[in-house]
């Protein structure tokens, strides 16, 4: 998993209150926690050479924000952090006009852990990127 320093978990927090606060009343809405996201197994925090959020999109689920995650090998693996569960997304008709771009330099990458509604991390390595 990676794991968002907490200024820039901080921010997408603020984007995910922006969000709710615009679907209210339209569907039930919720917060997604822990806000990591996946990475494939076989990638360490060595490897990584940029982080960068962009594009929110919606679909029948929720909201979510693409992560683009660019390797020292000049590889790039696409992602998504889901940010806004929907309860009642029969209900959701619009399109999302909100744009929204962090370039995070800060992180940590680790094992995550989910069981009965708990969650933790493991094996946690920080990673700090040169501008």
């Amino acid at each position: 998993m990676l794991v968002l320093h907490q200024s820039d978990e901080l921010k997408i927090i603020a984007l995910q209150n922006e969000l709710c606060l615009l679907f209210h009343g339209k569907a039930g809405v919720f917060k997604k926690y822990p806000l990591w996201v996946e990475l494939p197994e076989n990638l360490s925090a060595k490897e990584i050479a940029g982080v960068h959020f962009d594009n929110i999109f919606i679909n029948e689920n929720g909201v979510f924000l693409s992560v683009l995650i660019k390797t020292e090998s000049e590889i790039e693996i696409s992602g998504f952090l889901q940010l806004i569960l929907f309860k009642n997304k029969e209900k959701i008709t619009e399109t999302l006009k909100k744009e929204f771009q962090l370039d995070c330099r800060i992180f940590r990458v680790a094992l995550g852990h989910f069981e009965n509604n708990r969650y933790w991390l493991t094996d946690s390595l920080w990673k700090k990127l040169k501008k």
